[in-house]
């Protein structure tokens, strides 16, 4: 045999083994899932909560696709259920990882994540009664952390616990991707970052929903805890019972640089310090636009949308809350204040154009209750408007012309 034939029947050979490899792989995948090879266009199919747990089981699997194909029970008190303590998806692993896997983990403090880089459609199925413990835990939810090439959509979560200490939340812990057209009943517990449907978001959050009890410390929301830089929230709702020490919001508890649209908050909201009715603080250097809140806020520092606004642009919002402004028992709160709008305003940069609140129900005549610097406003005046034309309020600016709108030349006054 010459050399040249050597190479090539090496070759082959080789060849044909990658070929086995990969036939055999799908063979597997296929056996763990009810079908699919895993690609966008032909995502595994999951029909058993034996097969939703395999994705957190393999590291190998977290960068593919899955659509769910029926609804899944994860009562830890039925048979084939259990209690978690790490997330279900994507679960804080050992730190001894080869780097062949570094793509799909994530050092978070003093433990390592997995992190979730594929795509999970719920096909508008449920996944009911998942329950998660850890004291000490960190990204805990559904997924513990979504990645920014992962997108989760149409998927409910109905009656889930979580508890545990930092970044939790219902559907996810951390988000750094995509979620749409999510919803979420259930409670939450923690120290903070503590979010109905996220604890942490650095990505998009579109059309969700949260029904919740949410209790933490520090930056608690309804929907989402934390979000962080550059991000936005479109058309959510967010209702239930939050509660915490500090920076807590109806709809979010901290929000930095980014955008809030079309979206609503209603239900209680209370906080030792800081609360507002969408907003316990920010969005800082962002903006909220076309909002409600009609949620019932108690705190030293309340507003009926932003505890503390700071560089903080609003337009066309309403606030329907009811304020109670607590008296200081803490030391933590070094301000007290009530506003229509927002309790405190730190900022001299940002604007409210068009928006309004219910002077009687919040109980105030002023749309920010401290003012640290002064700034113009506009504001349409409440008092006597339909609901209809408080609706509109919410709208474009050529629809709120049959509200008195009123001009002022410092917020507070």
């Amino acid at each position: 045999m010459s050399k040249h034939n050597s190479i090539w029947i090496t070759v082959l050979l080789i060849s044909t083994l990658i070929v086995l490899l990969i036939c055999c792989s799908n063979t597997v995948y296929a056996q763990q899932f009810h079908g699919g090879t895993g690609d966008s266009d032909d995502p595994f199919q999951i029909a058993s909560a034996s097969q939703l747990l395999q994705i957190g089981a393999d590291l190998s699997l977290l960068d593919k696709c899955y659509v769910l194909n029926s609804d899944i029970d994860l009562d830890p008190n039925k048979a084939a259920g259990r209690a978690f303590q790490k997330a279900v998806i994507a679960p804080s692993i050992e730190s001894n990882l080869t780097s062949e896997t570094s793509a799909l983990i994530m050092p978070l403090g003093d433990t390592t994540v997995a992190v979730f880089q594929g795509s999970f459609n719920g096909n508008g199925h449920v996944i009911r009664n998942m329950t998660i413990s850890a004291d000490q835990g960190q990204a805990l939810g559904l997924f513990g952390y979504v990645g920014a090439q992962a997108s989760i959509c149409d998927l409910r979560l109905e009656n889930a616990r979580v508890a545990g200490q930092r970044h939790l939340g219902l559907l996810a812990g951390i988000n750094f991707g995509s979620i749409s057209y999510c919803r979420a009943s259930g409670a939450v517990t923690g120290d903070n970052r503590i979010g109905g449907l996220i604890g942490t978001n650095r990505g998009s959050v579109t059309c969700c929903q949260s029904d919740t009890q949410v209790a933490g410390k520090d930056i608690v929301g309804g929907l989402v805890g934390h979000m962080l830089m550059n991000t936005s929230m479109i058309n959510c709702q967010a209702q239930g019972q939050v509660s915490g020490d500090s920076h807590v919001g109806g709809l979010i508890g901290q929000m930095l640089r980014g955008r809030v649209i079309g979206c609503s908050a209603s239900g209680t909201v209370y906080s030792e310090t800081n609360a507002g009715g969408l907003i316990g603080s920010g969005p800082h250097q962002g903006s909220l636009s076309r909002c409600v809140s009609t949620a019932h806020v108690s705190g030293v520092l309340v507003g009926g949308l932003i505890g503390i606004a700071q560089c903080t642009n609003i337009t066309h919002c309403y606030a329907g809350a009811t304020l109670r402004q607590l008296e200081s028992n803490t030391t933590l709160s070094t301000m007290t204040g009530k506003g229509g709008l927002a309790g405190q305003w730190k900022s001299s940069h940002g604007f409210v154009h068009s928006s309004c609140w219910d002077m009687q129900t919040s109980g105030t005549e002023k749309a920010v209750g401290i003012n640290s610097s002064r700034t113009e406003i506009i504001l349409i005046e409440s008092a006597g408007a339909t609901r209809q034309q408080i609706r509109m309020a919410c709208g474009p600016a050529s629809h709120v012309e049959d509200l008195k709108v009123v001009q002022h030349s410092g917020l507070g006054e």
